[in-house]
């Protein structure tokens, strides 16, 4: 999970004589007076709203970062429940937050594993299965919850970590065991300690599959590291114009996978922290005067790569 800026709503979600506009007069009156039937919600289904969610987080689920782009649908998650909300004891509260079903902020790309309700084999004999996906759960603060009313949620505690609210990299650690990586909180106190350990819970956001994904990623990144420290060995050696393009380009391979569209940035981006201070010391005595990182520095030096592939 990588903080993502969310920035401005698609035009038909926020255009007041729409039809996302219109869909929330009607909710409103539906849920008025009493009725039997949940109201039907089409506006945050629109191909726009779709378009900027896929735009904003590439492709790849809000929560676990796996790409939906090839093999699997999107959900368009609603981070409130819109229809229902199932509380911390298993019973439900009906409506949901009806009044965010086209609410920008509270719309998110998520894959059906993070989304729904599912079943995961933990391929362990006498272990259970893991159940894990949000589906309407909605934790909050001693499942201390004011009746499902518009403008309700500004005096709730939430327990769920949102990708563009919370500063959710700093929350979040990794660790390596058995060709998997698993997510843990890391040390982080109160509030936002409690919001990672109920997300990774909830998400399940160390369900088997995830972790073996994120271990392929990891397995690269780790390749690749350990070829940046091969070049910064030899250009600490000699400073040889050939040696510091070598060691340019690695470096660039290297950043490329701390980008936002890439698979598991997180992780990523955490196991570059523990090593980054490293380098830049080693590198910053080689270099001629510079302000800022030296990485940076390095990489912004890198010769222009041939981009025509096998294909072109």
């Amino acid at each position: 999970m990588i903080r993502v800026k969310q920035g401005k709503a698609p035009r038909v979600l926020t255009d007041a004589e729409g039809a996302a506009a219109k869909e929330r007069r009607e909710a409103r009156e539906h849920y008025t007076g009493s009725w039997s039937k949940s109201f039907k919600f089409d506006a945050y289904r629109h191909g726009d709203v779709k378009h900027r969610l896929n735009e904003l987080f590439h492709y790849k689920c809000a929560y676990c970062e796996s790409s939906y782009l090839a093999t699997t649908s999107m959900d368009i998650e609603h981070f409130r429940p819109k229809l229902a909300v199932v509380t911390e004891n298993n019973g439900t509260i009906k409506p949901g937050y009806y009044w965010l079903a086209s609410e920008w902020s509270n719309l998110l790309p998520s894959c059906p594993d993070c989304n729904r309700k599912r079943t995961h084999d933990l391929r362990q004999e006498d272990v259970e299965p893991l159940i894990s996906g949000k589906a309407n759960l909605f934790p909050v603060k001693n499942d201390n919850r004011a009746s499902l009313t518009p403008d309700a949620e500004r005096n709730e505690t939430r327990l769920l970590l949102h990708p563009a609210q919370d500063n959710v990299e700093a929350l979040f650690k990794f660790k390596v065991a058995a060709k998997a990586v698993a997510m843990h909180p890391s040390r982080t106190r109160g509030i936002n300690k409690e919001r990672a350990e109920v997300s990774i819970e909830v998400l399940g956001l160390n369900r088997p599959e995830l972790q073996l994904a994120r271990n392929e990623v990891y397995l690269r990144f780790h390749a690749q590291l350990n070829s940046a420290k091969r070049a910064l060995r030899r250009f600490t050696l000699d400073q040889s114009a050939i040696n510091q393009d070598d060691l340019a380009l690695e470096l660039k391979d290297l950043v490329k996978f701390l980008n936002e569209d890439q698979l598991y940035a997180s992780m990523c981006r955490y196991a570059f922290n523990l090593i980054r201070q490293q380098i830049e010391d080693q590198l910053k005595p080689l270099l001629p005067a510079h302000t800022g990182s030296s990485i940076d520095f390095v990489v912004g030096q890198a010769p222009v790569e041939d981009d025509v592939g096998p294909l072109g």
